[in-house]
């Protein structure tokens, strides 16, 4: 007897739509807080690490459609590999969180979206069950003007998995504009602790997103040992 088909698709995942991203100098003692031991913070200014705040939602044509908030709380390293650390993705689809943690072991959990288009921007609202944990008003750039730009890259990111990081590489392929976000979170969360309501360095808004999220390529040990590594392709067309 065959076993049940999973409720989610099977990687790698091709996700369209567009989102919006903060990048910020995060200071490193806040980081520090959140990540094991083992995990190295790789300073890009003194006291200082990269991180950010995405919205991203995925639309029709995608292998899930869904919308997501991802918090990045740093670059880092363990052994030999670099990547940004995921500590939290909140997601409204239950699909999502179970390939989420089944596939990459990603510590997404679910929320609700609410999203409002006006004619000067986008407003998101993200509730769990204990109310509001993020707002963030997406505007054009100051001045009305905005450079728009092509972007295709790999971003390399590791996924905490119980004495372990699921390391796995991302490819993206968007248009880039320069945007205005605000972000409003509780004091007392991730998002607040780590500095990512404060304004950022720099914002973006990102247009005709495509993102090829393939399975994980290696188990890495915080103490640095890696396992059998997978190839994959990480642009699709």
């Amino acid at each position: 007897m065959s076993e049940p088909a999973a409720p989610y698709p099977p990687a790698p995942w091709r996700l369209r739509g567009w989102g919006a991203a903060t990048l910020h100098a995060v200071d490193v003692a806040a980081v520090r807080r959140i990540l094991p031991a083992g995990v190295h913070i790789v300073h890009v200014w003194p006291g200082r690490t990269l991180g950010g705040l995405a919205f991203l939602s995925y639309e029709r044509g995608s292998s899930l459609v869904y919308h997501e908030l991802c918090v990045v709380a740093a670059l880092v390293r363990i052994g030999r590999r670099f990547g940004f650390w995921l500590p939290r993705l909140d997601v409204d689809s239950d699909a999502s969180l179970q390939g989420g943690h089944a596939i990459w072991s990603l510590p997404k959990r679910l929320a609700a979206f609410e999203i409002d288009e006006t004619s000067d921007g986008t407003d998101v609202r993200i509730h769990d069950a204990a109310g509001l944990t993020c707002r963030m008003t997406i505007r054009d750039a100051a001045g009305g003007q905005s450079f728009r730009f092509p972007l295709m890259s790999l971003l390399p990111a590791l996924a905490p998995c119980r004495g372990t990081a699921h390391f796995f590489t991302a490819g993206v392929v968007t248009q880039v504009r320069l945007a205005h976000l605000v972000v409003e979170a509780p004091r007392d969360g991730m998002i607040a602790t780590l500095g990512l309501n404060r304004p950022s360095v720099l914002a973006f808004r990102l247009d005709e997103l495509r993102l090829n999220v393939p399975a994980a390529h290696a188990d890495v040990r915080f103490w640095g040992k890696t396992s059998t590594r997978v190839v994959s392709r990480h642009f699709a067309s």
